[in-house]
C-alpha cells in the first residue's frame, strides 16, 4: 500500500512539475520576465526534491518524470527558448547526482538550489560559448546587453560589470533562500503526513485505486484525444506570426 500511495505521489508531482514549466513558465517567459529561472525554477527544485523523497529508486523515476515535463512543454509551450529545456535538464540531472550520492536532507536541498539558480543565470553565457562557438569576450558582450535589457527596469545606471555582479550574486542568494524555504515545506509536509493523514489516506488510496480501475479505458481514450489537440493546435498557432498577446492567449488555452 505504501507503494501505491508513492506511485500515486509522483504521478501528481510530475502532472504539477509539468504544469509550472508550461503554464507559469510559458506565462512568464512570453513576458521576458527577468526573475523567471527564480520562480519557475524554485517550483521545480521543491518538485524534483518531493519526487526524489517519495521514489524508491531516484534515476529511473526521475528520468521518467523529465521526459513528461519535456514533452509536454514543447507541445503546450513551443515559444519558450531553448535555455529553458537546458535549465530544466540540469535542474534534474544534478538533483538525481546530489541526491542518490549524498540523500536528501537540507544541505543537498539548499546546495542544488545555489547551483542550479548560478546555472540558470550564467546559462546564457554558457549557450553562447560552449554550443555557439562564440569566443569568451564575444559572449561576454552579448550577455552583458542581455543583463542589462533583463534589468533595464532599475532607475539608475550601473557599470556593465556591476551589473553582471548583481544579476548573478542576486541568483546566487536567491538559491541559497528557496533551497531553505524548500526545506522547511517538506518538514511542514512531513509533520502533516504523520500527524493528520496517516490513518485516512490508505482509505482515499484504496477507494481512488478501485474507482481508477473502472474508468481506465474511458479515461485512456479520453487522455490521448486531449493530448492530441494539445499538441497540434500550439504547433499550428504558432506557424504563423502571432502577436505576444496572442500568443500568450494561446498558452493559456
Amino acid at each position: 500500500m505504501n507503494i501505491q500511495k508513492n506511485k500515486i505521489a509522483i504521478e501528481r508531482l510530475t502532472a504539477l512539475w509539468a504544469l509550472n514549466e508550461c503554464g507559469l513558465g510559458g506565462f512568464m517567459h512570453a513576458f521576458s520576465s527577468p526573475f523567471t529561472g527564480i520562480v519557475v525554477g524554485g517550483i521545480s527544485i521543491l518538485l524534483i526534491s518531493l519526487i526524489a523523497r517519495h521514489s524508491k529508486n531516484v534515476w529511473p523515476t526521475l528520468l521518467k518524470a523529465l521526459s513528461i515535463v519535456l514533452l509536454v512543454k514543447l507541445s503546450v509551450s513551443p515559444h519558450s527558448p531553448i535555455t529553458a529545456y537546458f535549465a530544466i535538464s540540469f535542474q534534474t540531472f544534478f538533483g538525481m547526482v546530489l541526491y542518490s550520492l549524498f540523500s536528501i536532507n537540507h544541505y543537498t536541498i539548499v546546495f542544488l538550489g545555489a547551483v542550479t539558480f548560478l546555472e540558470s543565470a550564467l546559462q546564457k553565457l554558457l549557450t553562447l560559448t560552449i554550443i555557439y562557438g562564440q569566443s569568451l569576450w564575444d559572449a561576454m558582450d552579448v550577455y552583458t546587453n542581455w543583463v542589462s535589457a533583463k534589468l533595464s527596469f532599475l532607475p539608475f545606471a550601473i557599470s556593465s560589470k556591476t551589473l553582471i555582479i548583481m544579476y548573478v550574486g542576486f541568483y546566487g542568494l536567491a538559491g541559497i533562500i528557496v533551497g531553505f524555504l524548500i526545506v522547511r515545506v517538506i518538514k511542514l509536509m512531513q509533520s502533516i503526513e504523520t500527524s493528520y493523514l496517516g490513518a485516512n489516506l490508505t482509505n482515499i488510496i484504496k477507494t481512488e485505486s478501485q474507482t481508477r480501475l473502472g474508468k481506465y479505458s474511458k479515461r485512456l481514450v479520453l487522455f490521448w484525444g486531449i493530448m492530441l489537440l494539445i499538441i497540434i493546435l500550439p504547433l499550428f498557432a504558432f506557424r504563423f506570426n502571432t502577436s505576444r498577446l496572442a500568443s500568450l492567449i494561446i498558452t493559456i488555452l
